[in-house]
């Protein structure tokens, strides 16, 4: 939830987001992409045994 209070949020709206929060943002968005393709090679790789 976005609130004004949010410490990450320093531009104004009608600005948009500062050039540091969108290279933070894109870290993020790699990290997660990252992640994401290890659980996918994990699930690939593991066998169930019964």
């Amino acid at each position: 939830m976005h609130t004004s209070n949010d410490s990450t949020t320093t531009a104004s709206p009608e600005a948009g987001p500062s050039r540091e929060q969108v290279r933070r943002w894109r870290r993020y968005l790699a990290d997660e992409i990252a992640e994401g393709q290890v659980y996918r090679q994990i699930a690939l790789s593991t066998t169930v045994e019964i």
